[in-house]
């Protein structure tokens, strides 16, 4: 390992800001301008996986110019021996280039409106998952502080008002090994065109989304891959905050298949009803959280039989539970209500026994 191309990359990874890391075999996966690279531990090479950018792939395109231009080239070849004999090198040395044989260049990713966000890869290395957001302008509100050190009224910065039009999220997967760019079948969602219940309280609204029977918009918040990268669970949320679906990806046919819905009429959410809670516990055994029993709890799915299994029940909320490394442990931090007062312990709950340990 050259110790020259060791300090570079670790100067450049230093530069951007919040790095991602994560492992491809001997390799170290990052991100670097939205893009990601792959370092080898053992050779100190570098290869980039990924080429996307938000611009049109234009460069290096020849410039025509007019019979005006081309006289003007013409004439200089003639008079001039030096700029003869280095139009015969370039030549040369460009039909030299050309006869070598070429590799495959990445292919382009270009999108078109908005950022990259969320991008990820396959542990196998195949897949590469990423959205593209467009932000929308909004009016934020205004929050006056009246207790400061200065003794004048500063104004802070709060979140837009709730109903205001939030930004567009499309959610794309890139086959590397099929140079080939997919979109999730939204179509296939169970009740993608489920109206939330307030809308019956304004049946003029009712009635006209009624009858244009869309889809309604959903963001992917994360795709999760089995240890071996065989199979993925992505994790989607209607744009109304009404619905949350796992959905088991087939890599092989586009397909989704339903794990588990989450439907709430208030709002969906709660502790430990986000991406990070959810996980593997082997190839065919995925773990999340849900609000079903009006308490978020641990449950467990085979995603080849569909059998579900509740891992903790009562009256109480985990907060969002850690799986360990082994895979046989989950930490996590229950909270018990009772009137006046919040309990909470560190729990440790075995995976294979399903017994609980207060600790």
């Amino acid at each position: 390992m050259k110790s020259g191309k060791t300090k570079r990359i670790t100067t450049t990874i230093e530069d951007e800001t919040n790095p991602q890391f994560s492992f491809l075999d001997k390799k170290i996966v990052y991100m670097l301008s939205s893009n990601l690279y792959s370092w080898d531990i053992n050779s100190g090479e570098t290869q980039q996986l990924t080429n996307i950018g938000t611009t049109s792939n234009n460069f290096g395109a020849k410039q025509n110019g007019g019979k005006e231009e081309q006289w003007l080239r013409n004439d200089q070849l003639q008079n001039f021996d030096v700029l003869r004999e280095r139009k015969a090198k370039n030549d040369t040395s460009n039909a030299y280039k050309k006869a070598l044989p070429k590799e495959k260049a990445l292919r382009y990713l270009f999108v078109r409106e908005g950022s990259v966000r969320g991008l990820s890869i396959s542990p196998d290395g195949r897949f590469v998952s990423y959205r593209a957001f467009k932000p929308v302008s909004t009016r934020n509100t205004i929050i006056p502080d009246y207790v400061t050190e200065t003794g004048y009224t500063t104004d802070i910065s709060g979140r837009n008002k709730v109903g205001a039009e939030q930004g567009i999220s499309s959610f794309y997967i890139f086959d590397r090994e099929r140079d080939s760019v997919l979109t999730l079948p939204i179509d296939a969602i169970p009740g993608i065109k489920d109206l939330p219940d307030y809308l019956k309280d304004y049946p003029v609204a009712f009635d006209k989304k009624k009858k244009e029977n869309a889809n309604r918009a959903v963001s992917v918040y994360g795709i999760s891959w089995s240890p071996k990268g065989k199979n993925a669970v992505i994790d989607i949320y209607a744009d109304d905050n009404k619905d949350r679906w796992l959905m088991l990806w087939d890599m092989n046919s586009n397909q989704l298949t339903l794990l588990s819905r989450q439907r709430n009429e208030a709002w969906i959410g709660g502790p430990g009803i986000n991406s990070n809670s959810i996980g593997w516990i082997s190839e065919d055994i995925f773990w999340f959280q849900s609000e079903a029993t009006g308490y978020s709890h641990l449950y467990t799915i085979n995603i080849k039989t569909k059998e579900k299994t509740q891992l903790t029940s009562g009256e109480y909320e985990l907060h969002d539970a850690i799986l360990s490394e082994n895979k046989k442990t989950f930490l996590s931090l229950p909270m018990k209500f009772i009137p006046g007062k919040n309990i909470s312990t560190v729990w440790i709950l075995q995976v294979v026994k399903r017994k609980r340990l207060l600790r």
